[in-house]
């Protein structure tokens, strides 16, 4: 696996339940909620290896 792949596979278990738990509270619809989330993750892979500022992932995400 390359570097940023295992990078994003981090940043995906760690983040995933806040991001889905935030889209659910604006939603309220689990299915939005669920591609909401998808959505959020696949900008987060397109942009992962651009990003480098540990602290601010959370803000960043």
């Amino acid at each position: 696996m390359s570097n940023s792949s295992e990078h994003f596979q981090l940043l995906y278990n760690q983040y995933k339940v806040l991001v889905y738990n935030v889209a659910l509270h604006y939603v309220r619809n689990v299915e939005d909620a669920e591609e909401i989330t998808q959505d959020v993750f696949v900008q987060v892979y397109q942009s992962v290896e651009r990003f480098n500022e540990k602290p601010f992932v959370k803000t960043w995400i």
